[in-house]
């Protein structure tokens, strides 16, 4: 049985994780995207920043200060309207290169909102990696599309864990 009853009388030092940095942005509009274009997402409305580790304003990256592997997620939404999207992707990018991504297809001759989320664990040395969020559509005759602002359009993460 390893069920046990402690009395405490002081400060119990390392129980659980605190989660800390952390960070939850979001867009302060829409965003159009060209056909087949990967396109970085101007995440510029910090939600919460705990450790002043995402940039809202230039490079619209999480570059986190600790060394750990991080929960990372992002959702877009997109929408079009008379262009018929065929396939959106919401792309995790880490130091510059894809590193998880949703994605779909979509078949829709009328005004519509598709949300793609994704998310992954990922490693970060603490001084120089990054992570970033970009969207592509591809479009049935080579038009533009949108990542709408709002609620279903965010980016974020959490340390889950240190070595």
């Amino acid at each position: 049985d390893l069920a046990q009853n402690f009395t405490f009388t002081g400060t119990v030092a390392g129980a659980g994780e605190n989660n800390v940095p952390y960070f939850d942005v979001k867009t302060s509009g829409d965003q159009t995207l060209n056909h087949n274009t990967a396109t970085k997402i101007t995440f510029n409305t910090e939600l919460h920043d705990s450790a002043g580790a995402y940039d809202s304003s230039s490079n619209y990256r999480f570059t986190p200060q600790t060394a750990g592997r991080y929960l990372i997620y992002a959702s877009l939404s997109y929408y079009h309207s008379g262009t018929v999207l065929s396939d959106a992707r919401t792309y995790i990018y880490k130091n510059g290169s894809a590193y998880r991504q949703s994605s779909g297809g979509i078949y829709s001759g009328q005004f519509s909102y598709w949300n793609f989320p994704t998310s992954s664990i990922i490693e970060f040395n603490g001084s120089s990696d990054y992570v970033e969020v970009y969207g592509q559509v591809l479009t049935s005759d080579g038009g533009t599309a949108s990542v709408s602002e709002g609620r279903v359009t965010y980016f974020g993460g959490f340390l889950i864990a240190t070595w």
